[in-house]
């Protein structure tokens, strides 16, 4: 029960920070959004948003705590976080920086699927497929967790030829 608290208290932040940043992009206030997702990503995490991008998803889910529930919920707020700082990135013309967290934010919605061996909530599948079609060419370790995420997917049943 405790743990269903903690991720949906999680989601609900998740869900007031895109709220805010959705406005600020709006606003065409692209550094008061940067800085809103620095002071969200320490608050909701307790690291910089430059320290998500430097660790390995695996090596950060493990500095999240040992409980993997924990882990999977952190790893996705990270996830979520940097994909927006992308977002607000390409919005001030950094591609470069804004495709290394896209591959970032997708490494780490993956490691949230894999630590937790389901999806986070209903959004989840939807930002790796998002993040996975806006990168042109993942490099080896991100195309191999793809792959793997993929094929973990429980198979989609087929439309019956019956009436």
């Amino acid at each position: 029960m405790i743990e269903r608290d903690y991720i949906m208290r999680m989601i609900t932040m998740l869900t007031a920070v895109i709220a805010r940043l959705v406005q600020l992009k709006e606003a065409r206030d692209y550094p008061r959004a940067l800085a809103e997702l620095q002071q969200q990503c320490r608050s909701l995490l307790g690291v910089d948003t430059e320290f998500l991008c430097s660790f390995e998803p695996a090596s950060l889910s493990h500095l999240f705590g040992s409980d993997p529930q924990a882990a999977a919920i952190k790893c996705f707020a990270a996830g979520v976080l940097l994909k927006e700082r992308s977002e607000v990135l390409a919005l001030l013309e950094q591609p470069d920086d804004a495709a290394a967290d896209r591959a970032q934010a997708l490494n780490l919605l993956l490691e949230a699927y894999q630590s937790a061996g389901d999806h986070i909530d209903a959004r989840h599948a939807d930002l790796i497929e998002q993040l996975a079609g806006s990168i042109a060419s993942p490099d080896d370790a991100l195309h191999q967790r793809l792959l793997a995420y993929q094929e973990s997917l429980p198979a989609r049943e087929l439309p019956s030829d019956e009436p």
